[in-house]
């Protein structure tokens, strides 16, 4: 690197210490981190890392809490009759009928982490956690310049 070149924010602090930054948690729920959840059950996938993954989202959403950077939290709510018609046609095809994230059951509950009072919560009803939801004018609202993204699915629903 050239002494002329920025330098880059690579501790942990040094990135949450960028203006405008906020941390956007994605998808930490039981159907998708729990042995019996959805992703474990129905679709096979293995979840055995999840536990480790949701230690490093506790630390990072702890450290951002005591930095006064806000944390932004986006959980899935898949039931059928809110997800995209793409969507239902997809889980139809290869004969899932099951429900992932439906409200009020334990699927849904937050796994490892959660939110506290006052912190922001999107609800998703597509993979997208910006695709009919109101996460962008809720960062907008925050001044949030610079995302830290954590949780898991993070490949496929940011």
């Amino acid at each position: 690197m050239s002494a002329d070149a920025p330098s880059l924010p690579l501790t942990l602090a040094e990135r949450l210490s960028m203006p405008g930054c906020a941390v956007v948690v994605i998808d930490m729920q039981n159907d998708f981190c729990a042995p019996g959840g959805y992703i474990d059950v129905v679709m096979r996938k293995d979840v055995s890392t999840a536990a480790r993954t949701a230690e490093g989202v506790r630390r990072l959403v702890e450290a951002a809490r005591r930095a006064k950077v806000p944390v932004v939290w986006v959980r899935a709510d898949y039931s059928h009759e809110r997800v995209p018609r793409s969507m239902l046609v997809k889980l139809r095809e290869r004969g899932i009928s099951a429900v992932c994230c439906k409200p009020g059951t334990w699927g849904s509950d937050w796994f490892g982490v959660r939110p506290t009072d006052g912190e922001e919560v999107v609800t998703k009803h597509t993979y997208s956690g910006f695709a009919g939801t109101e996460l962008e004018q809720r960062l907008t609202r925050l001044g949030a310049r610079t995302l830290v993204f954590a949780g898991v699915q993070t490949q496929v629903c940011v």
